[in-house]
């Protein structure tokens, strides 16, 4: 269980379980992942160093993180392996994000905070990123996720948190 404090509100957020957030709340996400050394959290694709690649990316996620997840594997499902050698200032929106969520998925982190990855997805990556998130659930992860698509998010969340002190 990984609790938080926020607004003077206390949360508690369960192993194996997707918790989903109006995307609004990136405020309350960044106070989940500050709050534990066992969150992953990659909030935005500026976060990126331009002049690496893709791979350069999965690779350091992959040993900090000591994950046994099979690199190639991940590549595959997000369909990187045509720009997965490129410098990521080549890469589109929609690529960016793609990235972020193989970066979530080769972590193998207990407990993975994303913040409205959706934008610039298109649908079908869209449907692998909830597909992802329920796999990652299956292997008793705690995902807490914010998403502009609020139907979409509370088709695959165990919990959606609609608190208005967020």
């Amino acid at each position: 269980m990984l609790p938080v404090i926020f607004n003077k509100q206390s949360y508690s957020f369960d192993k194996g379980n997707i918790y989903g957030l109006k995307p609004e709340h990136s405020d309350f996400l960044i106070t989940v992942a500050l709050s534990s050394p066992d969150v992953f959290f990659f909030g935005s694709p500026s976060w990126f160093d331009s002049n690496l690649l893709g791979l350069d990316y999965l690779k350091y996620i992959m040993n900090m993180w000591k994950s046994n997840k099979e690199l190639d594997d991940i590549i595959q499902y997000w369909e990187l392996s045509a720009i997965i050698d490129m410098p990521i200032r080549s890469y589109s929106l929609g690529e960016k994000q793609c990235l972020i969520a193989a970066l979530y998925q080769i972590s193998d982190a207990q407990i993975i905070v994303i913040d409205n990855i959706t934008v610039g997805m298109d649908e079908y990556f869209q449907k692998k990123l909830f597909d992802m998130m329920v796999l990652l659930k299956e292997e008793s992860k705690t995902i807490i996720v914010s998403c502009q698509y609020e139907d979409k998010m509370r088709s695959v969340s165990d919990v959606f948190i609609e608190d208005e002190a967020l």
